[in-house]
């Protein structure tokens, strides 16, 4: 049973006990999944983050799947999981246009208070949300999970060679960008609604470059950012190759953040001005 300190379990006079959410329709948690041919690997995912809030005795959430043009029969799978399940709704794309736009729509459809966006494979165990949300709640604009961040009270496990890749990478991001998060590319990252529509309304890479195009925007204009260790298990079937993409990953990140300090300037800070989606663009 969840105890009644959990983040997301009701309060007694939490409108979730009874089945429903807030009167204007917010719940305080968006999950945004992106999603491209993963009708075999998503579905475990999503009924692991049903039981959790089922658990919790909470209905206070939504997961905005985002179908980027799938051919799997991804969508009638999506249907069926949604049969008796209101919290879950489905952003289609008629084609696939790439990991970042499903982000950006995801994100930007999403109704939560905050917003976290996860990768389909379910690597990061859903519980990993509370170490992320104790984070926002104490003031941060963006709470980033990641897998090279030593704690005694996470686990990990990963193939070898992946493990000294994906190491090497986050070393090059880091000296590239100058971003000082320790795994920018960590499918796992949790946003203050308003922060994180901001934020991705402003990103203009529709592939995996996005969540370093998003962390280097939350630099730029100065929103707090936290950097926290999470548990991760590798799951078969990442359609990233970090030997084969590196050439492009690495012209990509010199683009953006030339775009970005040159852009940067033209854009208020996170403590000025208007900060809604609508205002910036995109």
């Amino acid at each position: 049973m969840i105890s009644p300190n959990h983040p997301f379990a009701p309060k007694p006079s939490d409108p979730c006990r009874s089945g429903h959410v807030p009167s204007d329709g917010a719940p305080e948690l968006s999950i945004v999944i992106p999603a491209w041919n993963e009708a075999r690997r998503l579905p475990t995912y999503l009924h692991a983050i049903r039981g959790y809030f089922a658990e919790a005795g909470s209905t206070d959430y939504e997961i905005v799947v985002v179908d980027d043009g799938s051919r799997d029969g991804l969508g009638e799978v999506l249907v069926l999981l949604g049969d008796g399940w209101p919290q879950l709704r489905v952003v289609t794309h008629p084609r696939n246009l790439g990991k970042g736009a499903a982000i950006r729509n995801g994100m930007l459809a999403a109704r939560g208070t905050m917003i976290l966006f996860a990768d389909a494979d379910g690597a990061t165990p859903i519980q990993e949300v509370t170490r992320l949300s104790a984070a926002i709640k104490g003031g941060a604009d963006v709470a980033v999970g990641s897998r090279l961040l030593a704690d005694p009270d996470v686990m990990r496990r990963r193939a070898r060679g992946r493990a000294l890749c994906g190491c090497l990478f986050a070393w090059l991001v880091r000296r590239m960008t100058g971003l000082s998060v320790s795994d920018a590319q960590c499918g796992f990252k949790l946003f203050q609604r308003d922060a994180g529509q901001r934020l991705v309304s402003l990103c203009r890479q529709p592939g995996f470059l996005l969540d370093i195009e998003l962390l280097l925007w939350a630099q730029q204009l100065g929103y707090c950012v936290a950097d926290l260790p999470i548990t991760w298990f590798e799951v078969p079937g990442s359609r990233l190759c970090l030997f084969q993409d590196a050439t492009a990953m690495i012209i990509g990140m010199l683009t953006i953040r030339s775009a970005i300090r040159q852009a940067g300037e033209r854009i208020p800070s996170s403590a000025d001005g208007d900060s809604s989606p609508a205002s910036l663009g995109g």
